[in-house]
């Protein structure tokens, strides 16, 4: 029998917070009761971000228990889980936040024309975002494709947000059946020890929040790029689930006591992701097709063998090796190796780079479509104000630039801890004795190099400049 109490429905999604979030503000001035509803489509997540769903799921449950509300959790397609509810509940809206890749607009729409068919109340909002993707358009009224001149325009309009209501509303006498959140089987049995490196909660996302603006952002614009530092932020999965949004990250960074300019150099990184998001609404191909047509016609590479020793960090280069096996093992991987494992696959291995943007949305606890694709596409040199495809990492370069004294290589890579500093960035040049007293044997306890790094740049310039219709000239080349 259908429930004659009125009520409103509020659908979490990416949006997993009951603060800063514009479809609970909206959904308490109807003064109905409110059911949360979460629902899981099998999906929404890789396998790594699942791990952080189930945290953040279970976490938000227990902040509505608190207040003596319910989250009602539900599996499957959610144009039907919607037909069952209404076939339920007097529905009168139902409120949530948009998503921003093109099967979710699909989706929203199909949904829209469900509900209001039925004479019920939608409202789709923006509480993801620090604006409207359609807000901010160049002259000619057509959306950005260089990040400066978007990140000038977003900038001028941005302010201190305006504080919103944290859920505290009524509540429903009777509630629908709900799915256990454990029963969603998100959590594998290799899961546990990656996400114990977290406080995959709002608590933690708050503490880490303010421990990077009272710790880390004064000497962000320094730090950053050193990645045995805690020098960064490392928000980015509770940005991604939505357990902290990016207007009160905004706001926090805004209202701290710092100088401008400090503050800036992070805001500027803010509004890099707002880009990723800006660029996917804009180009919905972003995550499959490269937005450079140019590149759909690359030779790229099919060694199988090459592939698997770069997601297994055995390439025989250190700091790439390190890197790959930092993901493994916590989930997340600093920004400035994220470019250099990239630039390595693509312009090293001649690996085309939805390889590693597949890898990365199953192994990122921050794994999203508009912040991946738009990196990967960057660092390929095909997307919107990409990094210039003539730029090529060198993995030695790097390593002895933001790692010099080995200290985030040993970490990770165990078996060259005791290498001299002068050689654990390139063991494969190291004399004899250095590797025996080290008790390393190359192709044994450490691997040989993959391939060559000035052949392998070569090659892959070559390629460049084959789709581009230009003959290789030295000068355009750069490695960093």
């Amino acid at each position: 029998m259908k429930s004659n109490a009125p009520c409103v429905l509020l659908w979490f999604r990416r949006d997993l917070r009951l603060c800063d979030n514009k479809a609970v503000s909206l959904a308490l001035k109807h003064h109905l009761p409110v059911i949360p509803l979460y629902i899981w489509d099998d999906l929404s997540e890789g396998e790594c971000a699942q791990l952080w769903l189930h945290e953040a799921l279970t976490d938000l449950k227990l902040q509505l228990g608190k207040i003596k509300s319910h989250l009602v959790v539900e599996r499957g397609n959610p144009e039907e889980v919607f037909q069952e509810l209404i076939s339920k509940l007097n529905i009168k809206a139902v409120f949530w936040n948009k998503s921003y890749d093109a099967g979710s607009y699909e989706e929203e729409d199909r949904i829209k024309k469900l509900l209001r068919k039925l004479g019920i109340d939608v409202f789709s909002l923006d509480s993801c975002l620090l604006s409207n993707p359609d807000s901010v358009m160049n002259k000619k009224g057509e959306p950005y494709k260089v990040f400066t001149p978007y990140y000038k325009a977003l900038r001028s309009t941005l302010k201190v947000f305006e504080d919103l209501p944290d859920f505290d509303c009524s509540v429903p006498l009777n509630w629908p059946e709900s799915e256990s959140i454990d029963d969603l089987d998100l959590v594998e049995p290799w899961g546990k020890d990656v996400i114990s490196n977290w406080n995959a909660t709002r608590e933690g996302a708050e503490d880490a929040l303010n421990r990077f603006i009272e710790n880390a952002l004064i000497r962000y614009a320094e730090d950053r790029d050193f990645p045995a530092i805690q020098g960064t932020s490392r928000l980015s999965p509770y940005l991604h689930i939505g357990q902290l949004g990016p207007r009160e990250v905004y706001n926090a960074i805004q209202k701290s006591s710092l100088e401008d300019e400090i503050k800036e150099v992070f805001i500027r990184q803010l509004i890099w992701r707002e880009f990723a998001y800006y660029i996917l609404h804009h180009f919905p191909q972003l995550p499959i097709c490269s937005l450079d047509n140019d590149f759909e016609r690359y030779p790229w590479s099919e060694d199988r063998k090459m592939l698997l020793a770069w997601r297994k960090g055995q390439t025989g280069y250190p700091l790439v090796d390190a890197a790959m096996r930092q993901l493994w093992k916590t989930g997340w991987m600093h920004n400035r190796l994220r470019m250099l494992v990239g630039s390595f696959l693509v312009k090293d291995l001649i690996q085309d780079w939805r390889h590693g943007y597949r890898w990365f949305m199953n192994t990122l606890l921050d794994a999203d479509i508009a912040c991946n694709g738009f990196g990967w596409q960057w660092v390929a040199g095909c997307g919107c104000d990409a990094s210039p495809y003539f730029r090529v990492f060198n993995p030695y370069r790097q390593s002895m630039t933001f790692d010099p004294s080995g200290d985030f290589i040993r970490k990770y890579v165990p078996e060259l801890k005791a290498l001299p500093d002068k050689w654990i960035h390139c063991p494969s040049e190291a004399p004899t004795q250095v590797l025996k007293d080290a008790n390393i044997i190359l192709g044994e306890t450490y691997p040989h190099i993959l391939v060559p790094h000035q052949q392998a740049r070569d090659q892959a310039l070559n390629g460049y400049y084959m789709i581009k219709g230009k003959r290789e000239n030295g000068n355009r080349s750069k490695t960093q």
